[in-house]
């Protein structure tokens, strides 16, 4: 086969004769023909000494116009042409240009949104409690061809966030949960959550949000379990059907009404009754599937089957008789799509300027250059715009302050609170209850019975609580005798016949013998007496309601003070008064005083 091509070939000097000559630089060169042959496996070229035959340079079609250089605004795209037959000898060259170069606009680019600066806060919506103020802004420039827009046109913040304190408020407990075992002694838990936040410096919440109690505590069944079997055993014979054994023990014992072990403890089987063993072998594979996506990773497959299966305990076949791989590892575009919103949650605030949320997802994200979610995954709006209720707040009492009186019926104690904040926006009034006054110590001594208003002493007390003794004897608040003497004793007093008179003490009598007292005394206990004269005198004065025994006694004293035993009879029926008390003799007006005519000689009046 020969091949000839036009080609520009230098020369020193000349022109030769089947070309041109052409002028480059410094250089002269004449386009001439080269002919290349191929003969017997080798190449020779040679310059045709016959006529050139003229070729006119011809183009080829354009090409397609290539993709714009950009995704978006004004790129460029290009086509090209080739020489399909090139120019020889005098032959036209080919002078038009073979590539072309245009704009392209396959789409607007993206553009964001810009804003213009904040305006100024709008005023608070309440001078206090937590209000609410906004402000705005504009757009410098509005998005387009799909821009994003980052940001919102109007944001808020609290104000006047000032407000009365809220105690915190636990709400009730819940349930109990399921406990944690059946059996053995497990744990339920329960828990609770804050029903009202504290605010303001309110009181925080005291106490655990979760507790705990043990459960099922009583002890669980526990069946019976074997350990693994043992490894077999050999086989009785090497080929043709033997027998081999293991055996296995008991690894926990039944207890708590758990279950027994089932099955024995030993156990047999067949063994070596094989044949003689042949391997197995793979066959060819078979073609790959088609691929089970266009995109995104698909898959395919290819089977082969068993050339010889493997029997009488040869070598299995290795591997497996499917193949798998991944294909088409290219993504597909997947453009962005949102969910619906979620419900609005709940207000964050009762009453007072809340806010409230709800939000939605990309239920389908934006994958291998599909379209973003347009829009927000977040809305806000405000709620509960009332003003809160605050109740008034009262003080916790005071203790409560000494009682008055230790006893009686007069003692009371009292104590106070405070009002410390006042209702608001229709919370609860505040009580006028500021002072509680109660009566205390309430209570009578030494048997004393409580009235309504003061202790009724019982007899022989006296005093706001019936704590003092009564004498009687000194008040003379008793009903002793005139001839009984009086003893005071706590709470009481008794009464006491004096000598010569008997009686239970509030009556007194005389010892009488006819129209007088009779009285014996023996002579040692005459002499024994310490009362002189003078001072049975002073006695008499006074009025005592003993004076005629006292004068018995004096006049035994001064006349028989060393005489036995003698008997004094006194007569009187008159006041006794005393003129003279002259060196133990009595000179009497008014009543007479007589001897015993037995009396020893001697003795006078």
């Amino acid at each position: 086969m020969t091949i000839c091509v036009t080609v520009l070939k230098q020369f020193e000097t000349g022109i030769d004769r089947n070309g041109m000559m052409r002028f480059c630089g410094r250089l002269f060169f004449l386009s001439v023909v080269l002919c290349i042959v191929q003969q017997n496996g080798t190449l020779a070229w040679f310059w045709p000494t016959g006529p050139c035959t003229d070729s006119i340079c011809v183009l080829s079609q354009w090409s397609v116009w290539s993709s714009c250089t950009l995704t978006c605004g004004f790129g460029l795209t290009t086509r090209t042409r080739s020489v399909s037959t090139r120019q020889s000898c005098t032959g036209s060259p080919c002078n038009d240009r073979r590539t072309e170069i245009q704009s392209c606009y396959p789409r607007c680019c993206p553009v964001n949104c810009r804003w213009e600066n904040w305006l100024t806060w709008s005023s608070c919506s309440t001078s206090c409690g937590g209000g609410v103020q906004t402000r705005a802004r504009n757009y410098a420039r509005v998005a387009s061809c799909g821009g994003a827009c980052n940001g919102v046109s109007e944001e808020t913040r609290a104000c006047n966030t000032a407000c009365c304190p809220i105690d915190c408020v636990w709400d009730s407990w819940a349930s109990y949960g399921t406990c944690s075992a059946s059996c053995g002694g497990g744990r339920q838990g329960r828990e609770r959550v804050i029903l009202v936040n504290s605010a303001c410096g309110g009181r925080q919440c005291s106490g655990p949000e979760t507790e705990s109690r043990t459960c099922n505590d009583l002890n669980c069944p526990r069946n019976c379990s074997w350990e693994i079997w043992e490894a077999w055993g050999d086989c009785s014979v090497t080929c043709g059907g033997g027998v081999q054994a293991r055996r296995r023990r008991i690894n926990v014992q039944a207890s708590h009404g758990g279950s027994a072990c089932i099955g024995s403890s030993e156990m047999s089987r067949y063994c070596n009754s094989e044949c003689c063993p042949v391997d197995c072998q793979w066959g060819s594979w078979n073609g790959w599937s088609d691929c089970s996506k266009s995109c995104e990773s698909g898959t395919r497959q290819r089977t082969r089957n068993f050339e010889v299966e493997g029997t009488c305990g040869g070598t299995a076949c290795i591997g497996m008789n499917t193949s798998v791989e991944m294909c088409n590892q290219v993504c597909c575009p997947v453009h962005c799509a949102w969910g619906d919103w979620t419900d609005w949650e709940s207000c964050s605030r009762s009453c007072g300027n809340g806010t409230q949320s709800r939000r939605r997802t990309e239920s389908i994200s934006s994958l291998c250059n599909g379209d973003l979610c347009a829009g927000k995954a977040n809305d806000t709006r405000m709620c509960n715009t009332h003003c809160c209720p605050a109740d008034c707040v009262m003080s916790e009492w005071t203790t409560w302050n000494a009682c008055s009186s230790s006893c009686g019926g007069n003692g009371v104690k009292s104590r106070t609170r405070s009002i410390r904040f006042y209702p608001e926006c229709g919370g609860s009034l505040c009580s006028n209850e500021t002072q509680q006054i109660v009566s205390c110590n309430r209570s009578c001594m030494n048997g004393g019975n409580m009235t309504t208003s003061d202790c009724q002493c019982s007899n022989g007390w006296e005093g706001e609580c019936c704590e003092t003794d009564i004498n009687e004897c000194v008040t003379l608040e008793h009903d002793c005798h005139p001839n009984a003497t009086c003893k005071n004793s706590i709470g009481s007093y008794s009464c006491v016949c004096v000598k010569n008179y008997e009686g239970n003490g509030t009556f007194c009598e005389r010892a009488i013998f006819e129209h007088g007292i009779q009285e014996t005394l023996t002579a040692n206990e005459v002499a024994s007496s310490t009362l002189d004269l003078k001072t049975i005198a002073l006695i008499a004065v006074t009025g005592g309601l003993a004076l005629v025994g006292v004068l018995a006694l004096i006049v035994l004293k001064t006349r028989i003070a060393k005489q036995p035993d003698v008997t004094l009879r006194t007569a009187y029926s008159n006041p006794l008064y005393m003129n003279t008390i002259d060196n133990g003799i009595l000179e009497t007006i008014g009543n007479q005083i007589h001897l015993d005519p037995n009396l020893p000689s001697g003795s006078g009046t």
